[in-house]
């Protein structure tokens, strides 16, 4: 059973899991491929590392670490 307001990112399901209290709707996400978490909020996936020995960094997806 779907609930009228949806607390669920990414294109999450919000489905009613049970009634707390008579009072109070918990709810649980149906996630799509590729997210998870209590609200769909993480993404799923391969990250790629690259370190370069010359200017001695790290990149990871187009951002800059410095490394030491």
């Amino acid at each position: 059973m779907k609930i009228g307001r949806n607390p669920c990112q990414n294109g999450g399901t919000c489905l009613t899991k049970y009634q707390h209290y008579n009072l109070i709707d918990a709810y649980i996400c149906q996630c799509p491929k590729s997210y998870f978490g209590p609200i769909c909020q993480y993404r799923s996936g391969t990250i790629e590392i690259s370190y370069d020995d010359e200017n001695q960094s790290v990149t990871l997806s187009g951002d800059q670490i410095s490394a030491t």
